[in-house]
């Protein structure tokens, strides 16, 4: 190490689906939280009347805000940017905003995540062709975009960009990935597995009589394991969202996800089940509590709910883009003779309102709309102006850190209400978490979007030295040291080390910090370093090294580091 100390740091993990900060950024970035309330829930509220048009005119008395059927006191409150006309807006009014039109969307970042797990080819293309459109529409407003997939980890694949050919080019890049239609293949084999055991019973003599009531048992266990599948599936697409909410935070504006799918089940399973009372008619006579039953049993309502109430605890509003397209009915299917397999109608409807049903919850737990079918790229972008020209900010100070989700509630006061026919949307819950260092959340942002920034001239490298463990040294120039504090100065600097596995999607971020004392070295053009030393594995990494110093300067740069062979 020469004369350099190796300061190894104090491990300090960073859970990122665990790590939830409340907002504490503005949507407007013209208005400035005072400090009072620098930590506050902030609800995005929209306002319509009842063609859907924006109600633009109401005032901080009017509302009411409710935290679990709690009165809370507004602590903020700023009017759409549209609600007065330049001539009656006073400089030193505490709402006062400037003028925007109401086509401008120029303080908003838009995410585009397509989820590569719940994506068949069909779908895939569809989805990708509107949201590339909707994507130039949102250039064409001032927005910028950024496109996010799994490759193979969850990460950016273009910068935060306005060109419209980048964010094409990467579409046409997820296009050419493979993937397979969610829960097809599962539903065959348990439509397989229905039929080989019907089969078997029917041509046996101990099933005499009603052959679907004598194994019922093995039948619903075949549609609960399918079950089992979705509702796991469900869990991992939470917990990558929760990822994209973390990074997303980290970035400057308002944060809107559009995010591409071809849904999840609400109820896992429960067109199977409704299928087997077509299979077996006798079930649904004699024992259709055994059936009934364990239909309910399986609900994703709840990780999504609490998905979306982080998204909320973070400022990021979701608008699912629905990628199934106009799929043909199953009852075309002519691959099984036996025609009590193939779906009918019916299984196919309850399977379409089933898979529609937790994109319309993401999207009205967080403020947002789903785009399903029919709903393309020009109506959507009309909402979207709608809502941006409707849109009031409401904000109050939350309670202490608990951990859990809280309900939140908007409304025009009874008296107001009574006056005015509105309808109001806003985000419907929060999750109210101690803050995270900012520094973590500033780390993942450069891990998964890629922001670099070095105002502090900072050069960083990372060294593998063994199968469980590797060299990250972040040197930082002798004029850095000159800025503000002379030479010979010791300053203090935190220096933070964030890494992830690339080629193992689930593996989480792992953030380690710490503060350090740093004497400048005698000289020009001398410079001094720290050597941190980080717990790996064999696989390839992504790592950020961040070190910020004195006068607000930072620099956070990310490095590859390659698997070992």
């Amino acid at each position: 190490m020469g004369d350099f100390d190796e300061m190894k740091l104090t491990v300090a993990t960073l859970a990122v689906f665990a790590a939830i900060q409340t907002v504490t950024s503005s949507p407007q970035p013209s208005v400035v939280l005072p400090p009072s309330v620098a930590q506050a829930v902030l609800v995005d509220t929209i306002v319509t009347d009842s063609k859907g048009r924006p109600v633009t005119d109401l005032k901080v008395d009017d509302f009411e805000l409710f935290e679990d059927d709690r009165r809370v006191a507004i602590s903020l409150f700023q009017a759409p940017a549209t609600a007065l006309p330049p001539s009656e807006k006073s400089s030193s009014s505490a709402n006062a905003v400037p003028t925007k039109s109401t086509r401008a969307i120029d303080d908003r970042i838009v995410a585009i995540y397509a989820d590569r797990k719940l994506l068949s080819p069909g779908g895939r293309k569809r989805a990708l062709d509107q949201a590339a459109d909707l994507a130039r529409l949102f250039i064409d407003r001032g927005a910028r975009v950024v496109v996010i997939a799994e490759d193979p980890g969850l990460r950016a694949l273009t910068p935060l960009t306005s060109d419209v050919a980048v964010v094409r080019g990467a579409f046409e890049r997820i296009q050419g990935w493979a993937t397979q239609s969610p829960g097809v293949v599962e539903t065959r084999e348990t439509l397989d597995r229905l039929k080989s055991t019907i089969e078997l019973a029917e041509s046996g003599r101990m099933c005499e009589g009603s052959p679907c009531l004598c194994v019922l048992p093995e039948l619903i266990s075949a549609i609960r394991g399918y079950a089992v599948f979705r509702d796991f599936e469900a869990t991992e697409a939470a917990a990558r969202l929760s990822v994209v909410f973390a990074a997303l935070h980290g970035l400057p504006g308002r944060k809107s996800l559009i995010y591409v799918s071809e849904g999840l089940e609400h109820r896992p399973g429960i067109q199977l089940f409704d299928q087997l009372f077509r299979i077996c008619p006798d079930t649904e006579r004699k024992d259709a509590s055994s059936v009934l039953s364990p239909m309910q049993e399986f609900d994703t309502s709840r990780p999504l709910k609490d998905a979306a109430a982080r998204a909320n605890a973070l400022g990021v509003t979701i608008y699912p883009l629905d990628a199934r397209g106009l799929g043909g009915l199953s009852t075309g299917d002519i691959t099984m003779t036996d025609r009590r397999y193939v779906p009918s109608a019916r299984n196919d409807s309850i399977k379409d309102a089933n898979l529609a049903g937790p994109q319309q919850l993401l999207a009205e737990e967080t403020g947002g709309f789903a785009m399903l079918r029919g709903l393309g790229p020009e109506s959507a972008m009309r909402r979207f102006e709608t809502d941006d020209a409707a849109r009031y900010l409401l904000a109050f100070v939350p309670g202490e850190a608990d951990g859990r989700r809280h309900v939140l509630r908007a409304r025009l006061k009874p008296e107001i209400a009574a006056k005015r026919k509105v309808e109001i949307r806003h985000r419907l819950s929060y999750f109210r978490t101690a803050l995270p260092d900012r520094r973590g959340q500033r780390a993942l942002s450069v891990l998964v979007f890629g922001l670099e920034e070095n105002s502090i001239g900072l050069d960083a490298e990372v060294v593998r030295t063994g199968a469980e463990s590797a060299e990250v040294r972040a040197t930082i120039p002798e004029a850095a040291f000159r800025s503000g504090g002379g030479d010979g100065a010791t300053r203090s600097w935190r220096i933070v080390i964030a890494f992830r596995a690339l080629d193992a999607p689930s593996s989480q971020v792992t953030v380690r910090e710490k503060e350090v004392d740093i004497a400048a070295a005698p000289g020009a053009g001398s410079s001094r370093s720290v050597a941190v030393e980080i717990p790996i594995s064999t696989h390839a990494y992504d790592v950020v090294v961040g070190v910020e110093g004195p006068e607000n300067r930072v620099s956070y740069l990310r490095r590859r580091l390659e698997a070992q062979k």
